[in-house]
């Protein structure tokens, strides 16, 4: 899988992610404002199809250690699992 490209703006705001800094923190330390570190965050979900900060840290770090993203991360949401396999019954049995 290729790597993902991230923006200097989007690696800041990962790394302040990944410190756990709240939103009112990172816009704080970054000097913008909350709404604009929202649209950072929300174009950084769309462009890597992410659905949650802790998906988006993780994979940044899988990224940028040079491992694989796992494909569960890059869903835009919960997905269905598949149904069980149903038990074969022997005609033996019956």
């Amino acid at each position: 899988m290729e790597g993902f490209r991230y923006t200097v703006r989007e690696r800041q705001i990962l790394y302040l992610m990944a410190a756990d800094r709240s939103d009112k923190q990172i816009a704080l330390q970054l000097g913008i404002s909350s709404h604009t570190l929202r649209s950072h965050v929300d174009r950084l979900f769309r462009r890597h199809r992410l659905h949650s900060r802790a998906a988006a840290v993780a994979a940044w770090i899988c990224d940028s250690h040079g491992l694989d993203v796992p494909f569960v991360m890059m869903t835009t949401g919960p997905f269905p699992l598949p149904a069980p396999a149903s038990p074969k019954v022997s005609s033996e049995l019956l």
